[in-house]
């Protein structure tokens, strides 16, 4: 099968659950019994504007479109100073059905390559805790907000 056969995560940071870890061939890491699955080095550094720990047991590869309304059903909208135009209410996930926020944290604010007007980004962040248990890492890009990852 090859030595790309089987791959493991390795952390390489980031500010976005995707960013943090990438693949990598097992044949390129030290495995043994202190280095399975260990999230980083002691004495790393969190990156400026990343996530607290736990990071999300799913980070989706290609993030569904949500729809992030108050409680009056207007679209919930962060100003350049992080206020949100109103209290999270419900979520809808790729158009599903919408779901009651019953708790929500956030948001955080990431202005990353600000000097590239080609490769810069702004983004906010929401965790939202759902009437079904679930909890969201949501994401605000371009007035379109998006489920970047969930929480086990």
């Amino acid at each position: 099968m090859g030595a790309e056969a089987v791959r493991v995560a390795e952390y390489r940071g980031g500010r976005s659950p995707a960013e943090r870890y990438r693949l990598v061939p097992l044949d390129t890491v030290a495995v043994g019994p202190d280095d399975v699955f260990r999230p980083r080095l002691a004495g790393d550094a969190p990156w400026p504007g990343s996530l607290h720990d736990p990071p999300p047991a799913l980070v989706w590869p290609d993030p569904p479109e949500a729809e992030l309304l108050d409680r009056n059903g207007s679209l919930v909208r962060i100003d350049r100073r992080g206020t949100c135009s109103g209290e999270p209410a419900t979520v809808s996930i790729a158009s599903g059905a919408p779901l009651e926020v019953v708790g929500w944290s956030g948001p955080w604010l990431v202005d990353e390559r600000w000097w590239d007007a080609v490769a810069h980004r702004r983004r906010a962040r929401l965790q939202v805790h759902t009437s079904d248990g679930a909890l969201h890492l949501l994401t605000l890009e371009a007035q379109r907000w998006w489920l970047e990852a969930t929480y086990d």
